[in-house]
């Protein structure tokens, strides 16, 4: 439920249940339909979750901060060194490095 919360029930999932065990099985569905399965059956044993991307153009403008800077800065407390943060901004938003280093260099 927490992650139709966050992808939205319409993202495919992969659950993979006792991987490398006799029992090991694999259901490839949506969210929303996982969510509804393990609502009437629960869960047992060990789960891989393997979500689906959101795919190239799709991500959108409340994902991050409006704010480069502060988007920046955000990358950094989640434990991103500064380039590394500046990189993974710049890809976000689908603009060179070079002006999210500059932007940030404004301040």
């Amino acid at each position: 439920a927490d992650l139709a919360e966050t992808f939205g029930g319409e993202r495919k999932i992969t659950l993979c249940r006792e991987l490398t065990k006799l029992n090991e099985e694999v259901m490839r569905t949506t969210i929303a339909e996982a969510v509804a399965y393990y609502e009437e059956t629960a869960p047992k044993g060990e789960y891989v979750l393997v979500v689906d991307g959101c795919g190239k153009g799709k991500v959108q403008a409340e994902s991050y901060p409006e704010s480069i800077a502060d988007h920046v800065e955000l990358l950094i407390e989640s434990g991103l060194s500064k380039m590394d943060a500046i990189k993974a901004c710049a890809r976000a938003r689908g603009v060179p490095k070079s002006v999210v280093y500059d932007e940030i260099n404004k301040l």
